[in-house]
């Protein structure tokens, strides 16, 4: 038995754990091996003969040739009909979620075939591209380049940035975009705030700048530190995709304001703008609201807010960078 395992590309090391390959021999008395669990997920193609995965101590499935092996949560056993030549690529969960549609949970505890993720004609090019391959070198360089153009999609890339954003909103913006993202240098490589325009007009303008505008698949960046402000523009609804970095305690901020306007008719309440803007002063700013006001009113408005029970909403609120 001959197993090897290789690393992938620098830009795919939080997505995939390693490449592997198994080579054995064909023999008569070939045994039942078991598998167990190991938390990641396996896109495996069988350039040998096939392999039986037993479903019961008697009943089996032949495994497809081309095939996703999700997450298992339970062990069990392999067997193989002869000659045993396997190339495999082994991902995080959390890394191949960037690069398909459906729900981890779907593909738990069985073989996908490939077609099923990844369409008919891409999935065939693929399966014999690795097929035709002559060394195990030249097969990670197909399922590379496979890889980077899935991660160029729009679709991949708004998976991206929705699992990051919801994330951010499952630690209540507590979670630090650097600790979300594990080191993933893809999504790294700018500290700006990316806005994808999808359906609708958007407004945005920067401090003492001119107004612009954005229509349908057009970006819109936002420097660090720069004060700026974007709105809808448009008659119809205004949806886009976007990401912040770091986010420090954004997520946290903006749910509280738009809480505070859904409840204040369309504007944030006093109490909630003066406890946010005091906590957060040194991570947010908003300069439409006058200097007097936030240094001369707030303080004031927050003091009495304090003796109503008005921190009492704010319990969870994450601490201050």
């Amino acid at each position: 038995m001959i197993y090897q395992t290789y690393k992938p590309d620098t830009d795919l090391q939080t997505k995939v754990k390693c490449y592997w390959t198994l080579e054995v021999p064909a023999h008569q008395d070939a045994r039942r091996q078991l598998i167990l669990p190991d938390g990641c997920i396996d896109m495996c193609f069988t350039l040998g003969d096939d392999i039986k995965r037993y479903t019961t101590d008697n009943d089996f499935v032949i495994q497809p040739r081309q095939m996703l092996l999700g997450q298992i949560t339970e062990q069990f056993y392999v067997e193989p009909t002869g000659y045993v030549n396997t190339f495999a690529i082994r991902f995080y969960p959390y890394g191949f979620a960037n690069f398909i549609d459906l729900p981890l949970n779907k593909l738990a505890n069985k073989e996908t075939p490939l077609n099923k993720l990844f369409g008919d004609n891409s999935s065939e090019q693929l399966s014999q591209k690795i097929i035709q391959a002559k060394t195990t070198n030249e097969r990670i360089e197909i399922i590379e380049s496979f890889l980077f153009e899935r991660l160029k999609k729009k679709a991949t890339i708004d998976n991206i940035v929705k699992s990051t954003i919801d994330a951010m909103f499952l630690t209540k913006g507590s979670k630090s975009l650097n600790a979300i993202l594990k080191d993933d240098l893809p999504k790294r490589r700018q500290l700006e705030r990316n806005f994808n325009k999808q359906t609708g007009k958007i407004g945005y303008q920067e401090l003492k700048g001119e107004r612009k505008y954005a229509g349908p698949g057009e970006t819109v960046l936002f420097k660090v530190g720069v004060p700026h402000k974007f709105w809808n523009a448009g008659n119809e609804t205004l949806s886009m995709s976007g990401y912040v970095s770091p986010a420090n305690n954004l997520v946290y901020f903006l749910s509280q304001i738009y809480r505070s306007m859904n409840e204040n008719g369309g504007r944030p309440g006093i109490n909630e703008a003066a406890f946010l803007l005091g906590r957060y002063k040194t991570e947010f700013r908003m300069l439409e609201i006058p200097a007097f006001v936030q240094n001369l009113i707030f303080p004031v408005t927050l003091f009495f807010g304090n003796l109503t029970g008005m921190k009492k909403k704010f319990v969870d609120a994450p601490d201050p960078l």
